[in-house]
């Protein structure tokens, strides 16, 4: 619940204190998910000690965050591409989720906002932030909250979104759009973790669906006017 949370945020401040002290470093993370579900302000950059747990949703939704204030300012993105230690992995697999589609034609020019679809997770954390990106992409925005019922409905996170769930929520959506962007993390090549295609999501749109690098260039440069 979301008074857990934010009790369990209070212990885990208490540790990274006690660790402050003994050995210089915090030590101890809460992921994303913590502070979403506590409606708590993520911490600053500086506590993330480096980002060395990122990959594992601990301090996404900070990088975001300071990634939007940097394009706000005119400033080129500085930020080191964050991902964790996957890629020493032997079994990793070399393309993932970053391997090349073919999504049709372009959809940046057709009437109507652009969707955002995520997970519930992904949805609280861009919503305080949605003017702002609205503002920078030039065009509307709407957000499409999919719930992950194929993991049991407690599973909010985007990169865990599969193809049943989006494309029963896409065909479920009555508002306006001009096309639906998908977070990639979501994708490995053009199909979903549940072996569902990205064609058959395309199918049930109705309208254009691209997938977008899950950070805010990606966004922005998915659905720029």
């Amino acid at each position: 619940t979301p008074e857990e949370a934010d009790s369990d945020l209070e212990i885990l401040r208490y540790w990274q204190q006690v660790a402050l002290r003994k050995v210089g470093r915090r030590l101890f993370f809460a992921s994303d998910e913590m502070y979403l579900r506590a409606g708590a302000m993520v911490p600053e950059a500086e506590d993330y000690e480096g980002f060395a747990q990122h990959e594992n949703g601990i301090g996404m939704v900070r990088v975001l965050y300071d990634e939007i204030q940097r394009i706000e300012a005119g400033r080129a993105s500085d930020l080191p591409e964050i991902t964790g230690e996957w890629r020493s992995v032997p079994a990793a697999p070399f393309e993932g989720y970053r391997a090349e589609r073919h999504p049709g034609d372009d959809p940046r020019s057709r009437p109507g906002p652009a969707v955002v679809v995520t997970g519930v997770y992904g949805a609280a954390a861009l919503r305080p932030v949605l003017g702002r990106l609205e503002d920078l992409a030039g065009r509307e925005l709407r957000l499409l909250e999919v719930t992950n019922s194929f993991f049991g409905g407690n599973t909010a996170v985007a990169g865990l979104l599969v193809g049943e769930d989006v494309r029963n929520a896409i065909g479920a959506d009555e508002g306006p759009v001009g096309m639906y962007v998908l977070p990639d993390v979501a994708l490995s090549g053009d199909v979903f973790l549940d072996d569902v295609a990205l064609s058959s999501v395309v199918e049930a749109a109705g309208a254009p669906v691209v997938a977008a690098a899950a950070t805010a260039h990606g966004l922005l440069d998915a659905v720029a006017a």
